[in-house]
């Protein structure tokens, strides 16, 4: 009795597990199964000197790469908030030009988030991405401004 318990519960989710490949196969917003991260050059990993530079100049669109709730507790004035884990990326982004200077940040060094999300920029054809490595603790730590959601309205 127990033998035919434990046989049907690998049945079961044997099955599971291959519908869940299946449908990841063919769904539109299915996942990668290994991520590959995408090659950064010297010049597209930016730091906290470059980043404020670069700010000063308004010369990119900063973009958070934090989920919602970090992005609204402070920063980069002027940053889009575009969650990297976020499925509407595209419209989030629809008043970002593809030949614009984007500057994709999140937490700090050791955040991997800025990096996915300026990987599935340049696969969404922005040709100019850049990764600020130190994210929004260095940034706050050099004495540089952080706008909280409350100071937005």
């Amino acid at each position: 009795m127990r033998a035919s318990k434990i046989k049907e519960f690998i049945l079961i989710l044997s099955i599971a597990i291959i519908t869940a490949f299946i449908y990841n196969n063919l769904s539109a917003s299915g996942i990668d199964y290994i991520y590959q991260s995408e090659k950064f050059s010297d010049d597209e990993i930016l730091t906290v000197e470059q980043t404020k530079e670069i700010f000063d100049s308004k010369t990119a669109v900063f973009i958070d790469a934090r989920p919602m709730f970090s992005y609204s507790r402070g920063h980069i004035p002027g940053a889009l908030n575009v969650p990297y884990s976020s499925r509407t990326k595209e419209q989030l982004l629809k008043d970002v030009e593809k030949e614009e200077n984007i500057v994709v940040y999140c937490y700090s060094s050791r955040c991997n988030q800025a990096r996915i999300l300026a990987t599935e920029l340049k696969k969404l054809d922005y040709k100019h991405v850049a990764v600020f490595n130190g994210g929004i603790s260095e940034w706050q730590k050099a004495g540089h401004p952080v706008e909280t959601a409350k100071s937005e309205s």
